[in-house]
């Protein structure tokens, strides 16, 4: 394995270039295709769960912490099965959260921040049903994230509860390998406040979210 690499995904957009072999694609993926760093079988169900584990730091606004908790909460009920997200110390954590910001490393008026290490790796494709490889696809294996938000930004923009928990759930999306998508789409991985989008639920995955969820995981494998 190459060292790990660090990268920087801010609320910017991303032109994104599709693979013309993958058998499995997603609308929201980054190219070349990244994956969290384990994707597992899950016997009951029968299909690959991304499994997130994810730290807390000290919050100082305890609203946003809240909010944070009930987004977890939303990403393992609203993902069709895909996505497990485990709370775990620091040190070993994929994901970790502050509610600090800098200006100076991201700028002033984003709203929220992810920044990715990644590193060279390979995932395992299944046919439906688990039959044989298909291919091994190689990717980028996210080692670590860590996720900031901008409340100042927020504030100044009359961020409601709602639209806090959409930026957690546009970040943790981030965290599992997507990227923005501003085509008019109908995603939690659409950029900005949640509010002015005109949908209902729009802090939550959505059905195409759950449609690339299916597509990405359904039966891939990442040590």
């Amino acid at each position: 394995m190459k060292k790990a690499r660090k990268c920087i995904v801010l609320f910017l957009s991303i032109t994104l270039i599709f693979s013309s072999f993958s058998l499995v694609s997603s609308a929201h993926e980054f190219s070349p295709a990244r994956y969290p760093r384990r994707v597992y079988r899950d016997t009951s169900m029968n299909i690959g769960v991304a499994q997130l584990t994810y730290y807390i730091s000290n919050f100082s606004n305890s609203n946003y912490l809240g909010q944070l908790r009930s987004t977890i909460h939303d990403w393992e009920w609203e993902d069709a099965g895909h996505v497990e997200m485990l709370e775990t110390s620091q040190n070993s954590a994929q994901v970790r959260f502050y509610d600090t910001w800098d200006n100076q490393q991201f700028g002033s008026t984003a709203y929220a921040v992810t920044v990715p290490w990644t590193m060279e790796g390979t995932a395992r494709v299944y046919g439906a049903g688990w039959t044989q490889p298909i291919y091994s696809k190689k990717c980028k294996i996210i080692v670590k994230n860590e996720v900031y938000v901008n409340y100042a930004s927020q504030k100044k923009d009359n961020f409601s509860n709602y639209d806090i928990r959409k930026t957690w759930a546009h970040e943790i999306g981030h965290c599992l390998g997507f990227n923005e998508t501003n085509d008019g789409t109908r995603t939690i991985m659409r950029q900005g406040k949640g509010s002015t989008f005109g949908w209902i639920n729009y802090w939550l995955p959505q059905d195409h979210d759950r449609s690339d969820l299916k597509s990405k995981f359904g039966y891939t494998l990442v040590p």
